[in-house]
């Protein structure tokens, strides 16, 4: 999976937990879209993308690996390079 893969994916995934007016580019931070307030415990849409990303990824045959710390605080862009280049 490429960069740009990933970050399409990404964009998709995003589209479907935005709730406000934010238009999802590469540029996008997650925290502008995703929350861990709106769900129950694990079931909010912070956890969910990332569950759903890191299935992808080991879909297409991509290593499960550790994804940064603060990740949401990250563009859509710098996520995506961090998950692929992380060791």
């Amino acid at each position: 999976m490429t960069h740009k893969q990933l970050q399409s994916v990404m964009k998709f995934q995003l589209k479907y937990f935005n709730n406000s007016e934010v238009k999802i580019t590469d540029d996008t931070i997650h925290r502008e879209i995703l929350s861990r307030q709106d769900g129950f415990g694990y079931a909010n849409s912070k956890y969910i993308y990332r569950a759903v990303i890191r299935w992808t990824l080991i879909q297409n045959k991509q290593d499960d690996k550790a994804w940064p710390k603060h990740w949401i605080d990250l563009s859509v862009k710098e996520l995506a390079l961090k998950i692929l280049t992380a060791e």
